[in-house]
């Protein structure tokens, strides 16, 4: 019975990516794997059978998985028609190891959307608000919160260090967070003075056509720890970088960081899981990186924090 997995993949997006590996092994093959990018799906789940956009299901395909962050609430929302359709011809649904923003289409979902969610045969969220919002549709099944487990994925660990001590930094490239960043920026100042002349290690999560997470993260090294040296861990161009980064790759850097300051959500896993201090820096309460902080809360690291930024 196969089954064809549908979210974020082939985007430049590590998080998703996590999603998939972790979740393959617990799924009946063969995998098929709806992607922007086939060829960089292959490369990270090699063995999976990709199906680009406008594709047809195959007609083999007997269950359909939503799967990883939807917090694209533009792209992910249809996907709920989708699951829809695919059960219409027969297709077993389920939504597995899901986040998004707690507002919006998701929030409280149409009549429509609300009678596909109720077909769903298995549902799961990675962070506590996603479930807090589950249950809040009244569906006749109980969601379960699987706390990020594709944090687990074992990581590979770099040839090569930069001299330490290391710190490890994610940012978010988003307008909203340097807005924050800018009118909050004594509070910032203050959180990173511990980590000055620290190596900083790039941990850029998503890297697309529209977000570039290296750029968030030069941009903030550049303003708040102007005297660490940066270290080049990864290609500066986005294309380059998307046809080598891997989700493993992510946590082998994120193992080999001394403490690590996230503004991504998988990069919160990721410390928790190798037993990094983390600094989890928010814009908002209800921002990916805090979701992870407190989801996770009894995982972290002694020494970790979680900070919102919005006053």
């Amino acid at each position: 019975m196969s089954t064809l997995l549908i979210g974020d993949f082939g985007v430049g997006d590590m998080a998703a990516e996590a999603a998939l590996l972790h979740a393959l092994p617990d799924l009946p093959g063969p995998h098929i794997v709806s992607t922007e990018d086939p060829a960089a799906t292959l490369r990270i789940a090699p063995g999976v059978i990709p199906l680009p956009p406008n594709h047809p299901t195959p007609a083999e395909a007997r269950r359909a998985v939503l799967l990883g962050p939807q917090l694209d609430v533009i792209q992910a929302f249809p996907r709920i028609g989708r699951l829809g359709a695919l059960a219409d011809r027969g297709m077993a649904i389920e939504m597995r190891n899901i986040s998004f923003h707690p507002w919006g289409p998701f929030y409280r979902p149409d009549p429509e959307a609300r009678a596909v969610l109720r077909r769903l045969e298995r549902v799961s969220a990675r962070d506590h608000r996603t479930l807090g919002s589950m249950v809040e549709w009244r569906c006749p099944w109980w969601p379960h919160l699987d706390a990020f487990p594709e944090a687990a994925i074992l990581p590979h660990l770099p040839d090569a260090l930069p001299a330490g001590p290391r710190l490890g930094l994610a940012i978010h490239d988003d307008p909203n967070l340097r807005d924050a960043f800018a009118a909050r920026a004594e509070v910032v100042a203050e959180l990173c003075a511990p980590y000055a002349g620290w190596t900083v290690v790039p941990l850029p999560v998503v890297r697309t056509n529209e977000v570039d997470d290296l750029r968030g993260i030069h941009d903030f090294a550049g303003h708040f720890l102007p005297a660490s040296p940066l270290a080049t861990v990864a290609p500066d161009d986005p294309q380059a970088w998307r046809n080598s980064a891997t989700p493993e790759a992510l946590k082998g850097w994120v193992a080999s960081c001394d403490a690590v300051i996230a503004g991504r959500d998988i990069v919160v896993a990721f410390a928790a899981a190798a037993g990094v201090p983390c600094l989890a820096l928010s814009g908002h309460s209800d921002d990916e990186p805090g979701r992870a902080a407190a989801t996770l809360a009894n995982n972290l690291m002694p020494g970790s924090r979680y900070v919102v930024l919005a006053v």
